[in-house]
């Protein structure tokens, strides 16, 4: 019989093509691993710690992984860990009373916090607490309602998005838990909603739905505010329990329970295919069912440099900007020739928008962000030219 397997995937794409690289968790085996595009030099970077690991979340640029942990058949107790991506370095930066009966993690890198779903009765609740563990408490206490599971957060939107566990509905609040509210996330009642992610760049959010008596499990889009909400996939029986967008390429994947496999498609519903299943590239002894996903595309090499205040040899403007043009200024004596790669990465770390052009003193490229803050940096055949803080105007 197959292995549960709680599969966490992450993509991290350099400035330059070629150095992806892959997470995932496996909850019934409590290992993880990491690989290369390509799936080529498996390696594992499994915490040692006692109880049930339910689920992580990456943060490339303090270059971090957290962890929400539990006790598991009278082992372990309530913690969130991190450790450094290779494995090394573990942490309990937020411990037992604190941590409540943590499942599902998301990083606001933009404020510096990481909020998680509490999903056990009583303790049913979503929590806060600083990067390195400072301050936890509880942000929105959910007692009375059904258990939290999905969460995923819009830091430039102020906005945190939720699911409960066989409830059809998607929840949100402001990220200080105020303004608490929900929209219909299913075409009936027969119909769950599980898993959620959202691209920050169309202003819209995605979930996957488990269908039942007869109902097909589906794929679906809307906007924040659950407007224009459409099917983008149709799963059939399958159940699908994870999904992330990679942003960079307009793609969205999911995974599908006790069927050992990731599926994707693009963002418009378009090319649906297998991607990746875990027992391909190692032993059965391993692996199991893929029943959840996250992808996130970043710079892991130099990111956290990108983020800090160097500065860069250019000036951005107009900045802040109200409307789609932006120009890029290059100061004296920087060398600029060839091709420039120009990469946005929203707050998240994310790679909102990738944009090659000729070299020269001065170029002007259009944006597609939503508003919010953003890191522009600047990659030429000398290397990384620099990077500066971009705020796009929510008045355009």
């Amino acid at each position: 019989m197959k292995q549960l397997l709680l599969l966490v995937l992450f993509f991290i794409a350099a400035l330059s093509a070629g150095a992806q690289k892959l997470y995932w968790l496996d909850s019934f085996t409590q290992r993880s691993w990491r690989t290369s595009d390509g799936f080529g030099d498996i390696q594992e970077i499994t915490p040692n710690v006692q109880g049930k690991l339910w689920g992580f979340a990456l943060d490339p640029v303090g270059e971090k992984i957290y962890y929400a942990t539990d006790v598991f058949l009278g082992s372990g107790s309530p913690a969130i860990i991190r450790t450094n991506l290779d494995g090394t370095g573990l942490e309990t930066i937020v411990a037992t009373a604190d941590a409540g009966q943590p499942r599902q993690l998301a990083l606001d890198l933009q404020n510096l916090h990481i909020y998680w779903t509490s999903g056990k009765y009583p303790d049913v609740s979503i929590r806060r607490a600083g990067l390195d563990g400072s301050n936890p408490g509880v942000v929105l206490d959910l007692n009375g309602s059904n258990a939290p599971k999905g969460i995923t957060l819009d830091p430039a939107g102020n906005r945190m998005f939720w699911t409960h566990e066989y409830l059809n509905s998607i929840y949100y609040a402001d990220l200080d838990g105020s303004g608490v509210g929900s929209f219909e996330a299913a075409n009936t009642f027969d119909e769950s909603c599980l898993d959620l992610a959202i691209h920050p760049s169309e202003g819209k959010i995605y979930w996957v739905t488990s269908g039942s008596f007869g109902e097909a499990s589906k794929v679906y889009k809307a906007g924040f505010d659950g407007s224009d909400r459409e099917v983008i996939a149709e799963l059939g029986s399958k159940t699908p329990l994870g999904i992330e967008v990679d942003t960079a390429n307009n793609k969205v994947y999911w995974s599908l329970w006790l069927d050992d496999v990731v599926q994707r498609c693009n963002t418009d519903g378009s090319e649906k295919e297998s991607y990746f299943a875990p027992e391909d590239y190692l032993s059965s002894s391993t692996v199991g069912d893929v029943s959840d996903m996250a992808f996130d595309y970043a710079v892991v090499s130099g990111l956290r440099d990108l983020f800090s205040n160097q500065p860069a040899g250019f000036e951005l403007y107009p900045n802040p900007a109200t409307g789609p043009d932006l120009t890029l200024k290059f100061s004296p004596g920087i060398s600029t020739g060839g091709e420039l790669i120009i990469s946005v990465f929203d707050a998240q770390g994310r790679l909102a928008q990738r944009e090659i052009h000729a070299a020269g003193e001065t170029l002007t490229f259009r944006h597609h962000l939503q508003p919010g803050v953003y890191r522009v940096a600047v990659q030429g055949e000398a290397g990384t030219l620099g990077a500066t803080w971009l705020m796009i105007d929510g008045n355009r």
